[in-house]
């Protein structure tokens, strides 16, 4: 929900009230704030907000604390679903151009219970170079939590802006084209990483 939905003029200054930044975007305007998930309330109610973090206290942002106010944008209320669990996933270091650590709801249709313990289970990931089948714990499911879905919407929001500021359209979302892409996408950033991290073993 956009807090400005909800009602006219200053209504989210008075309804809304964020208490910190839990994930950056790096993406910023021209005024040099930066886009942000931050955790805070509407209406009383627990969530995160995509939001404007502002290293100065203007009139149109909420909760100054001394060093930095924000401008939400949008709101996503954190629920806790009946007999599911939330499992933590693995740093998206080649999957996003910022990465994210996200969360998923799981139940009985993903875990397996066992005398009190639950067992994910793995589904086929890759093929070995001895052609055998590789499997991965299924932990990506679409049932993200509150903080996860608002830092999805925020990469998907900035990939689009990303792809009209570099080639004046949204690119191709046949499955096709977002595969080529993503598979693009994640050898330039392991071949970032790895120069990364000969850089810092040469430092050692």
């Amino acid at each position: 929900m956009t807090p400005s939905d909800k009602g006219k003029g200053d209504w989210y200054k008075k309804n809304c009230e964020i208490i910190e930044t839990v994930w950056r975007s790096s993406r910023t305007n021209d005024g040099g704030d930066e886009l942000v998930v931050a955790k805070g309330k509407q209406e009383g109610k627990a969530g995160y907000f995509m939001a404007w973090e502002v290293k100065e206290n203007r009139g149109e942002c909420i909760s100054w604390n001394g060093k930095v106010s924000w401008y939400p944008r949008m709101f996503w209320e954190y629920i806790t679903p009946k007999n599911k669990i939330l499992i933590e996933g693995e740093l998206e270091l080649l999957e996003q151009r910022v990465p994210a650590v996200k969360r998923y709801w799981h139940d009985a249709d993903t875990l397996i219970e066992h005398e009190g313990q639950h067992y994910i289970r793995v589904i086929p990931f890759t093929t070995s170079k001895e052609d055998e089948t590789v499997y991965k714990p299924q932990v990506d499911h679409e049932h993200l939590d509150a903080m996860s879905r608002a830092i999805e919407y925020v990469q998907w929001f900035n990939e689009n802006h990303r792809q009209l500021k570099s080639y004046d359209k949204l690119l191709s979302k046949s499955k096709k084209a977002r595969k080529r892409r993503k598979l693009r996408l994640r050898k330039r950033l392991t071949t970032e990483r790895i120069a990364v991290d000969r850089e810092r073993y040469s430092r050692a």
